[in-house]
């Protein structure tokens, strides 16, 4: 399978979401995946988000590890919204159905089937689906790669 089409409209986190706030340090869409890039700061002095990339080689990614899924869309030095818990997340994905278990991508930002997951990448599960639109967010990762 490919990565699944995001549309970043339809995504909403619930009210019980659990989130984090920052500063997009790259262009980020709402339902991406993003990590917090120490070397980035922003003018407070904290790690600004990029998109995460399974397979990401550089040293701040792989060490960070995924942070979450983002909530807003969000431009270059934008406020960002993430997603770190979630037990109703409108994900904006086309193509799942219950009980999917959805991982990151090698794709920056995207998401991917579990059936993708592939030799090199650091296996991250982001969200099982409860329905065609609705996942629990729950993010569970190992940065070794497989």
């Amino acid at each position: 399978m490919a990565d699944l089409t995001l549309t970043s409209a339809n995504v909403s986190p619930s009210s019980n979401a659990v989130m984090i706030s920052g500063i997009a340090a790259v262009a980020i869409g709402a339902g991406q995946t993003v990590y917090e890039d120490t070397a980035s700061l922003d003018s407070l002095g904290r790690a600004e988000f990029k998109l995460y990339d399974a397979n990401a080689s550089t040293p701040t990614a792989i060490a960070s590890g995924i942070r979450g899924i983002a909530a807003n869309s969000a431009g270059i030095d934008q406020p960002l919204n993430v997603v770190i818990s979630d037990p109703a997340f409108t994900h904006g994905l086309a193509g799942v159905t219950k009980g999917d278990v959805l991982i990151a991508s090698a794709t920056a930002g995207a998401i991917a089937p579990v059936a993708d997951l592939a030799s090199g990448w650091r296996p991250a599960v982001v969200m099982i689906a409860t329905s065609a639109t609705v996942a629990v967010v729950q993010i569970a990762q190992n940065t070794t790669a497989k």
